[in-house]
């Protein structure tokens, strides 16, 4: 029923034909949900520690709702998180640097 090979353990595409999913991994927050009449996926990424409901979405992405296009945006999942690590990492090595 899940499926991993990456950041990130999402459930098999049938999951969504019905279902949201949120996921985390190190501070990066995301959900994918299905728009059933557009028969889209809608991937959407934040990293400020709140719920979805009090967050600023930073980045949203739609792909078609079809097993192709979950792969499509756990593709562009992957793409977000490594932008956010990247970033992490850079702040990081600037407060060490401060100290």
């Amino acid at each position: 029923m899940v499926r991993s090979g990456s950041s990130f353990d999402i459930p098999m595409f049938n999951y969504f034909e019905h279902n949201a999913f949120f996921g985390s991994n190190a501070g990066f927050r995301f959900q994918l949900k299905p728009l059933k009449e557009e028969k889209a996926l809608v991937a959407e990424a934040w990293t400020d520690g709140l719920c979805r409901e009090l967050c600023t979405v930073t980045a949203e992405e739609q792909f078609p709702l079809s097993p192709k296009g979950l792969e499509e945006a756990l593709g562009w999942l992957e793409e977000q998180f490594s932008a956010y690590r990247s970033a992490h990492l850079k702040d990081r090595q600037k407060k060490e640097g401060e100290e």
